[in-house]
């Protein structure tokens, strides 16, 4: 149907009236052609295609999750467990848009590290999961700066997660300081959760909360949030 302006509506109707055309309703023509008009242009509601599952399961561990331990403070006076905490369930959320499954694990039991290890891991492997991730941030001096991630160092497969995780945090933050892939060992301090999962693991240091540019920088949690999910959807695309 042919589009009329207002403009050219108003000048019609006043043709109408000069020429008093007997039995040509054409302000109601005219009405008619705008209504149509009008609902041509609505929006139309977009259509959610189903996201044909993966059958691939994390689980997205938040570190510092035992009572009373809440891991370092950024620059801003945020925790590991409250930052972190935000970042896992969002990312949740962008991992099954994706048809992958996941569960958050936001609070351990255990009285002590080691006990709250043991139980995390435990409730990795009930869940079945194909990968885990323990998610922290750094905290050094204040001009300590860059991004790391952590595995067991006789897991192959957890060295292909956490070099898959790096390299997506390269492509996203290129001006930030790449610190490489880590291996640890039983000796290490905080490589309790590598070492208890059954699957291949990955703790992720993606910046230093004691730097205050680099705190800055990720308030911006959807910055990590896109980090890793390309980074797991790489893993398992490889």
């Amino acid at each position: 149907m042919m589009r009329v302006s207002d403009k050219q509506y108003k000048q019609l109707l006043d043709i109408q009236k000069a020429f008093e055309w007997e039995g040509v309703k054409l302000d109601s023509l005219l009405k008619e052609m705008k209504e149509q008009e009008e609902e041509d242009e609505q929006p139309t509601e977009p259509i959610e295609v189903p996201v044909e599952p993966t059958g691939k399961k994390i689980a997205i561990c938040v570190g510092h999750s035992r009572s009373g331990d809440n891991g370092a403070v950024n620059t801003d006076g945020v925790s590991e467990h409250t930052y972190n905490g935000q970042i896992a369930h969002n990312l949740s959320q962008k991992l099954s848009s994706h048809g992958i499954e996941s569960k958050v694990f936001d609070y351990y039991e255990g009285s002590g590290y080691g006990s709250a290890m043991s139980w995390i891991g435990d409730q990795v492997k009930k869940y079945d999961a194909d990968i885990a991730i323990e998610l922290h941030f750094n905290s050094a001096s204040p001009s300590a700066a860059g991004y790391e991630y952590l595995y067991w160092h006789s897991s192959s497969s957890s060295k292909a997660l956490a070099d898959s995780l790096l390299k997506a945090q390269e492509e996203k933050t290129p001006q930030m300081k790449n610190r490489g892939i880590k291996s640890k060992t039983s000796s290490d301090r905080g490589s309790g959760f590598l070492s208890k999962t059954h699957c291949p693991s990955v703790i992720t240091e993606p910046y230093f909360g004691s730097n205050k540019e680099e705190t800055i920088y990720y308030r911006d949690k959807t910055i990590l949030e896109d980090i890793y999910t390309k980074g797991i959807i790489n893993y398992f695309a490889r």
